[in-house]
């Protein structure tokens, strides 16, 4: 009898994700001896992609199993690093599934390829895998009254109902309860593509993340010269209410939540939402607002999505993230200028002057007509002085350094190579870094 696969169409796609440890490398697989994510951990967090992709949707007692990869791994990820692996189905042949996968780390794509899978009657297999054995029954994973867990994606019946019914729940309770967790993980797989995912809608939807940060610095920037009347207050609300909306969708789809409070960009994210909610209780914070923006250019999607779409952006990415990292600073300290100098210092009355003296003391130009007083407004100034001069030694640096490309050695994993090399100057190996054409 044929396997009804309706419910599984061209266009679906799931995703896992793993942070490497050092379980997870090749020494400790046996797969090479270097310290880096093995190729067969990378395959499985592949396959698990694809589990979360298509398993939830096949009809009950049915699993599928792999049964074809062909993946290439041409980029090393070391231990701390989330590893991502996306799968998307591309044809249904039968009981066959196509899915084209990719799996990326923090900083760029590691991994691509293809892999199918074959649904079959858990029982059936069971079966056979029984008499071939000729011993104890091997049971799949799910099968006989288990499931897969929710932060997977997927379930299997088997079990489900009767223990349901164990429990006194009612028949319309359980059919209540199953469209309920339908629905939440149709939620679910919609918002980790929309975030993770690497279709068209996926793509644009990052984009105008990333538009809707920068406007939102744009915002502060202009308002925070302005005195605060009902109109940027109500924008100062709906600016607050898009971030604790985005700041939700991304701790729902995490597949550890109380781990993302231990990311410093997380508490970026609950300063940002603060300073938008509860614009009283600090004008100064605002400024805080800024780090956003620094947030979600080192989200490792954005990153590899603009050196994939801008040539401009892959030759001078570096100079980018280093202008992007001196200016939030100068936006910061800025803020903790202005909220503890201007209530007692009357030469910081208002955000130029803080903006002012900021510069001069990155620069070390000299302080001019504005000083800061007290133990405080010296310290300040050191810290202003020390951090400020070594960013700006660093966008130097970039800018002065012989010009590098990056491109991941496929043995040693050193990203950073002469434009014209052919080996990798670490290990020796042959790098064939692509060429744009350009003379």
């Amino acid at each position: 009898m044929p396997i009804d696969l309706s419910a599984i169409r061209p266009g679906l796609t799931g995703s896992a994700d793993l942070v490497v440890a050092t379980e997870h490398t090749a020494p400790r697989v046996g797969s090479g001896r270097i310290a880096v994510l093995a190729t067969p951990v990378m395959i499985n967090v592949i396959e698990a992609a694809a589990l979360t992709a298509v398993e939830h949707l096949l009809p009950p007692g049915h699993q599928s199993l792999g049964i074809h990869l062909d993946v290439r791994h041409f980029a090393a990820t070391p231990v701390g690093l989330t590893v991502t692996a996306t799968a998307e189905v591309t044809a249904v042949e039968g009981r066959t599934i196509t899915f084209r996968v990719e799996a990326r780390d923090e900083r760029e794509v590691i991994g691509d390829g293809t892999h199918q899978r074959v649904v079959v009657n858990v029982a059936r297999f069971d079966e056979r895998v029984q008499r071939q054995a000729g011993g104890q029954p091997c049971v799949l994973a799910g099968a006989r009254g288990k499931h897969w867990t929710a932060r997977q994606g997927s379930r299997l019946n088997a079990g489900r109902d009767a223990t349901a019914a164990g429990a006194g729940v009612l028949p319309g309770d359980r059919s209540m309860q199953k469209t309920a967790r339908e629905q939440d993980g149709a939620l679910h797989r919609r918002l980790r593509e929309l975030y993770n995912g690497s279709k068209p809608d996926a793509i644009r939807f990052r984009y105008a993340l990333l538009a809707f940060d920068l406007a939102t610095v744009l915002f502060i920037v202009l308002t925070s010269f302005l005195p605060r009347q009902g109109l940027v207050e109500a924008l100062d609300i709906v600016f607050g209410l898009i971030i604790i909306a985005d700041f939700c969708a991304r701790l729902y789809i995490s597949r550890n939540r109380a781990r993302e409070f231990l990311h410093p960009t997380t508490w970026m994210d609950l300063v940002a939402i603060a300073s938008f909610l509860l614009p009283f209780n600090s004008e100064a914070a605002a400024f805080l607002r800024i780090m956003r923006t620094l947030r979600l250019l080192r989200t490792y999607q954005v990153l590899a999505r603009l050196r994939t779409d801008f040539a401009y952006f892959r030759r001078n990415e570096d100079v980018i993230i280093a202008v992007v990292n001196l200016g939030v600073f100068v936006f910061v300290m800025t803020a903790v200028v202005y909220e503890t100098q201007h209530g007692a210092n009357p030469l910081i009355s208002n955000y130029a002057d803080a903006l002012y003296f900021t510069v001069t003391a990155l620069t070390t130009t000299g302080f001019g007509d504005i000083v800061l007083t007290g133990t405080l407004g010296r310290l300040i100034s050191v810290i202003v002085m020390i951090f400020g001069v070594t960013l700006f030694l660093q966008l130097a640096r970039t800018l002065f350094r012989p010009s590098k490309v990056r491109f991941a050695c496929p043995a040693c994993g050193l990203q950073r190579h002469d434009p014209d090399a052919v080996h990798c100057k670490a290990c020796g190996t042959l790098v064939n870094i692509p060429d744009e054409g350009a003379d």
